[in-house]
């Protein structure tokens, strides 16, 4: 039984549009960047279209099946309402996943 919902898809397991191994090969070319350089990497596309959902399936899969995993750090520039200070936000983010202290 499906439960069809207007929002992106959690799991994998709950793929009913076929986004699994696309986002499974995502998963897989984010786990084998292995520069020193940092990468950043943004999914575009139009509202509705699954780009929450590959996400998620993508970082399921690696935190599943990848061994050697990537520090993955989330930012989504819509859920501040202040865009004068999404910058401060951004790295925030980045220094609260990686844990490092303001001084």
């Amino acid at each position: 039984m499906f439960n069809y919902h207007d929002g992106p898809i959690i799991s994998c397991e709950d793929d009913i549009i076929g986004i699994k191994r696309y986002s499974e090969k995502f998963g897989e070319a984010i786990s084998n960047w292995k520069k020193k350089e940092s990468l950043v990497i943004t999914l575009n596309g139009k509202w509705g279209s699954g780009k929450t959902s590959i996400i998620n399936c993508a970082v399921e899969h690696i935190e599943n099946n990848i061994e050697d995993k990537p520090t993955i750090i989330r930012f989504n520039s819509w859920e501040f309402s202040n865009q004068n200070k999404i910058t401060e936000h951004f790295f925030n983010e980045i220094s609260k996943n990686l844990k490092l202290k303001k001084k």
